[in-house]
């Protein structure tokens, strides 16, 4: 199932993705939090993502695709 949209994925069209979660310090910084997040992806779900990350890089989640 993507974690995204929520739509049922098969092994050969889903993409595994990693994801770094952040936590706010108490000095009001941002921090990625070590150790990231496995989430499966379907196709445009991973396609959109990734477009996304292109056009507007600051506001993006950094996501790699393993």
């Amino acid at each position: 199932m993507c974690q995204q949209c929520g739509g049922a994925v098969c092994g050969q069209h889903g993409k595994l993705t990693e994801q770094f979660l952040t936590c706010t310090k108490p000095i009001s910084r941002t921090v990625a939090v070590e150790q990231p997040v496995r989430r499966l992806l379907c196709r445009t779900c991973a396609q959109a993502r990734q477009a996304y990350s292109k056009c507007c890089p600051q506001f993006a989640t950094p996501v790699r695709t393993s």
